[in-house]
């Protein structure tokens, strides 16, 4: 698969953010993106991280997305490279283990506190 496309989603103005989020996959793959990487902000990252991990579970599950690579990301605050909401999930429940004196490790892909 080739064709990468890079998105960044700031969800200012948008109205219902997901919808946006949604709206701007299906147009990049109507146009022949058969890679596309939609980069939120980590402010907006944060606040809509279980949403935006549900959203990037259900595009992969539809027919017009099937074999396409679609992954959603933020930035590192430190370093500024592509970080992927996942990795970012597993890394706040870690944290938050950690915080409750449990050990960390053990999230699932895609899994955050509110599921």
């Amino acid at each position: 698969m080739s064709n990468l496309v890079v998105e960044v989603e700031t969800l200012y103005g948008t109205g219902t953010a997901l919808h946006k989020v949604l709206d701007t996959i299906e147009s990049r793959v109507n146009a022949g993106a058969g890679r596309l990487w939609v980069v939120v902000p980590s402010p907006q990252a944060v606040i809509y991280l279980p949403q935006l991990l549900r959203l990037e579970r259900y595009v992969r599950k539809l027919e017009l997305f099937k074999g396409r690579e679609i992954r959603f990301y933020t930035l590192d605050v430190k370093g500024g490279a592509p970080v992927r909401l996942v990795e970012v999930a597993r890394r706040l429940l870690d944290e938050w283990r950690k915080s409750k004196g449990e050990p960390a490790g053990g999230a699932e892909e895609g899994v955050t506190p509110a599921q």
